[in-house]
Parts: structure tokens; sequence; C-alpha cells
């Protein structure tokens, strides 16, 4: 134990005794040491809250203090320096009575010389080291055993550890291994801010990369080094922050590296072979409590993952019971609906015939809007179905082919009373010539019905509402433009989600369930296609959608000939009955 620039304070009220040793401590050449005096205890106590000291030399009589009791007082108050007693009377009884108070030595006035005081100083210091450490391990053991969260207790550690080691910034790190890194996992003391952005960093970029491959401890780094900046990329950063000595040690458990501790200070070569001892010991003592830590945290985190499963496997399958009775209710319920609402349908249809000529026409127009309302009603129900079937993951296509131009047609003819009850128009471009698409006929009819039916809904009197249709290549495209209200930004991402509908008063003002575009987007997702829109509020609104299937007519023709029976064209609102002219012309 080097004991080479020691600060001892001594406590003598006796000028010449004062003197004297102080003259013996000049003559000791392996000292260097530094000599406080002062004559009484309490200036004892001001000097120790001012510095540190290495060696207390205390007279045991003193003006304001005397005996075993002194020893007691500068004791607690020299925050680990050895204490050597210093007394006239050389009493066996005395001499045990101060080592069982905690001095380090005992010497005679009588016996004091120079040798004799370099003797005891050397012998406190390193017999008080002892006793520090033990006294640090002991607390360190206790700290990091009382707790699984180091961050809770890290100044109580470093408080620890700078007991023993200048410390200026401590660093806990754990390797990651398969990523290649450390990660900083605990920082006390000065910040680098450069390396403290991110708490993750490659392990080729660490000085500590050399601990972790050799398993020991290194003494680093000095200042000037073969490469710019340094030999790694954070030695330069902590030398900008006024850090130019460091220790790294490795953490093992169980013969496995799994991190480092290191300490940092600003002075030059501040760290010795016994620093980087005294660090490994440490490193030794928390590199268990660390592990149990990290396995612990895991196997909270694997609980927490594991109990977040089963509630949520709990959850789906409350959800799926609750889906598929709502859609078990659904479809019972439109079943029953149906059934005497065909009945009523045609009961009005044979009424509506009027043969004996009995009804007046006022009965035969409110038979009119009984049909219509029949109609809305059937159309109602055929949604809820398809949402049943949607659900329950029965919703299927019947693909074969079919002419797509034949289809456009039969829907200008079936939307013609709708659009002239409104004074409304509808026009008809592109598909020139039979278009053949393999598909699902009556639900792709059923796509543009939604979309032809909103557009006439939300637009005024006299609007025009354009119905284009193209091919390109493989797929078949169609669009419906109309120039009514239009559709809020906030609304366009929700536009095809089961039951919504925009909240504002033009929509509101419309009848509706919120299901067609839910139902007409599933529509063109099963023919691998895509629905899209574009709407901006009082100007009007673009849907168009594309699915594949274009095939030739002698493929089509073929196909039909195996026997398969093509869907006939047909839009849900067909049974119409068309008591005025058709709006727009037939894509013929």
């Amino acid at each position: 134990m080097a004991i080479r620039d020691s600060a001892i304070l001594l406590v003598e009220d006796n000028p010449g005794d004062a003197r004297l040793i102080q003259e013996y401590l000049s003559e000791t050449a392996a000292l260097h040491s530094t000599v406080t005096h002062v004559a009484r205890l309490s200036e004892a106590f001001d000097q120790l809250a001012l510095r540190p000291f290495d060696v207390v030399l205390l007279d045991l009589t003193l003006p304001d203090s005397s005996g075993i009791k002194s020893v007691n007082r500068i004791i607690s108050k020299a925050d680990g320096a050895a204490v050597v007693v210093l007394s006239g009377r050389d009493d066996d009884q005395l001499v045990a009575l101060a080592l069982q108070a905690g001095a380090q030595d005992f010497l005679s006035k009588a016996d004091v010389s120079a040798a004799a005081l370099a003797r005891a100083i050397r012998n406190a210091i390193e017999r008080q080291a002892i006793v520090v450490e033990r006294d640090v391990h002991a607390r360190i053991s206790r700290i990091v055993s009382s707790t699984l969260n180091m961050s809770t207790v890290l100044d109580d550690f470093v408080s620890e550890v700078r007991r023993l080691i200048p410390v200026d910034r401590l660093v806990i790190t754990q390797i990651d291994e398969p990523a290649g890194t450390l990660i900083d996992m605990q920082v006390w003391g000065v910040a680098i801010p450069e390396w403290d952005r991110n708490p993750v960093h490659p392990l080729s970029d660490s000085g500590a990369k050399s601990t972790i491959d050799a398993k020991r401890g290194n003494i680093g780094y000095p200042d000037s080094g073969p490469e710019p900046g340094g030999r790694y990329p954070g030695q330069a950063s902590s030398k900008k922050a006024g850090l130019h000595s460091v220790i790294f040690t490795p953490l093992i458990s169980n013969d496995e590296v799994i991190g480092t501790l290191s300490v940092k200070a600003r002075g030059r070569d501040v760290y010795s072979d016994r620093e980087l001892m005294l660090l490994e010991e440490i490193a030794h003592q928390i590199a268990g409590p660390i592990k149990a830590a990290d396995l612990y945290d895991q196997a909270l985190m694997w609980a927490q993952e594991r109990e977040h499963r089963i509630l949520l496997e709990a959850e789906k399958r409350e959800l799926e019971r609750v889906s598929e009775s709502r859609s078990e209710f659904i479809s019972t319920v439109s079943h029953e609906l149906k059934t005497p609402l065909t009945s009523i349908s045609a009961f009005i249809d044979i009424l509506s015939r009027n043969r004996p000529n009995n009804l007046l026409d006022k009965q035969l127009a409110q038979l009119d809007v009984m049909r219509r309302n029949s109609q809305r009603l059937s159309m109602l129900i055929n949604d809820l179905l398809d949402l049943s079937r949607i659900e329950s993951g029965r919703f299927e296509l019947q693909a074969e082919p079919f002419d797509a131009r034949a289809m456009l047609n039969d829907l200008v003819v079936s939307f013609g009373p709708i659009f002239s009850d409104k004074s409304q128009s509808l026009t008809v471009t592109g598909l020139d010539q039979p278009v053949w698409v393999r598909g699902d006929q009556a639900r792709v009819s059923q796509v543009l019905s939604n979309l032809l039916s909103n557009a006439c809904k939300y637009s005024g009197p006299g609007a025009t509402i354009r119905l284009i249709a193209r091919a390109t290549g493989d797929f078949v495209e169609f669009e419906v433009q109309d120039t009514g209200i239009g559709i809020a930004p906030g609304d366009l991402g929700q536009l095809f989600t089961m039951f919504f509908r925009a909240d504002n008063v033009q929509t509101r003002s419309v009848p509706g369930t919120g299901l067609g575009l839910a139902i007409a987007k599933t529509i063109v997702d099963l023919h691998g296609g895509e629905i899209r829109v574009k709407s901006k509020v009082g100007e009007g609104t673009q849907f168009s959608f594309s699915i594949p299937g274009v095939i030739d007519a002698e493929a089509a023709a073929a196909e039909l000939q195996l026997g398969a029976v093509p869907v006939v064209p047909k839009s849900r609102l067909e049974d119409i009955p068309a008591e005025s002219p058709s709006a727009g012309q037939p894509a013929a």
C-alpha cells in the first residue's frame, strides 16, 4: 500500500510536541506527507469537514476533550481516515481501549521517532484500508440485495465505490451478443453528450471490448494515442468531457460476461493496479445480483406477455361468440322478414294489375308507394344477409363469363325511373362493344347499383350522373361520378366501414344503413380488384373500381358451352317498373 503524498492531520495542543512530530515527519522521505496542525478537537472537526485525510495523529489530552472519548469522537468524523493515538501515558489498558474504539495504532510520546512514526502511519493506513474495504463490500452487498432494480440504489452504490476509488463517472452496461452491442443500463456522474445520446453502442466502438474478450479488467487510456481522437470513438468524447482516466472491468456471472462496470475520473493517471483490483472485486460482487435482476425482469415480462395473451385470447373468443350470435340473429331475422315480405310484394303485384278496373288512380298510386317501400325493405334485408355471410365467412362468388356491356345496359334501364323521379340524367360512356369478364355478374351489378343509388340520393334535382366503363388489359374498370354534396376528408378513411355514415345534416336526411359500401368493397376485394374514391365537399364524388378477369369472346363461349349457366343481369332495383323513359342512353 503506497503512502506517499499522504494527508496527515496532527491534533496536538503542546507546541513543542507538535513541532517535534512535524520535524520527524519531514525527515521521513518515504512519506512525502502534507501535515495540517490544529491544537483543539473542534478545530480538527473543522478541517475534516473541509477535506479528506489519510491519517489523524491524535493527542489524547486536549483543551476541549481528552481520553478515549476523543478517539470515539474523531473516528465518527474521520470518514475512513486511519487514527493513530499519541499519549504521554504508556498504559496497556489505555492502549487496549483505544484500539477497541477503532484506532489503528497507539504511540507513546516517549518512543516517538521518525522511523516509529513512518512505521505507524504505514501500518495504520494499510489496516484502515482493509477495514474500509470490508465495510464497503458489506454495504454494497446490502445495497444490491435490497432490490432487483439497480437504478433505485445507484446513488448509494456509487457513494460506496467512491470510498475506495476516485469516480467522476460510473457506467454499468449489458451485452447484447446477437446484436454485437453494449447497452448502457445505469449511468452516474459526468455526462458525455455525444455518447449518452444513444444508450446502445456497437461493441467495436467501445473501450470495453478488450476487457470483455479477455474477461479481465484494464486501465485506460493514455491521453495521446496513435489514432487522432483516441483509440475508439468514446475516447475523444470522454476527453472532451474532461475525463482522462478510466478502468473497465467485466461483469461475469457463471463464467459468462454479461456486461461491464467502468469508472472514469477527471485526473490524469489516477488509477493504479490497486484501484483495478478493487473495482474487479466490486464487479464480481454485483454481477450475480445484476444477472438475477435481469432474469427477474425477463420472467416478469414473459409473465405479463403470457397474461396479456390469455386476456387477448379470452377477449377474442368472446368477440367471436358475440359476432357469431349477432350473425345468427341477423340471418334468422332477415329470413323471417323475407317470408312475409315476399307475400306482401306478391299481393301488391296482384292488386296492381287491377283486372276488374275497380281501383281508383289514387289507390294505384298508393300501391306503387307500397311497392317501392317493400323493394327498399327487400334491399335492406339482402344487405343484412350479405353482412351475415361476410362475418361468418360464407360470402362466396359464383364466377362465370358475362358481358359487361350488356350488364351496363340492363342497369341503365333499371335505374331509368329512379333518376327520372328526381329529374336527373344518367350518361354512360365506354364499352362500345361486348367485353367478356370472368366474375360474379350479380355481385358486380350489386356494386354498381350501390354506387349509382348513392349518386342519385346525394345529388340534387337536375344533376347529371356519369357512368364510365373501360377495359384495359386484363382489367375492366367502372367509374361513377356525381356532382352532389361530396364527402369530408375526415370521413374518407372510414367510408368502407360497416354501419359508418358521415355525421352531417345532408347525410342524415337520406335513409341508409351504412352497409352498402362495405359490402361493395368486400365484393371487389373477393374479385381481386380495388375500389377507390375521390371527393370534395360541395363539388361531388367519384367512385371507381377495377376487377381482373377480362377474356376473349371465344373463351367465354367455350366456358358457357361446358354447362355453366350465366347469371341473368339483374340489379337490386330491377323490379321497379319503368313508368317513364330511361334516363340517359344505354352503352350500346
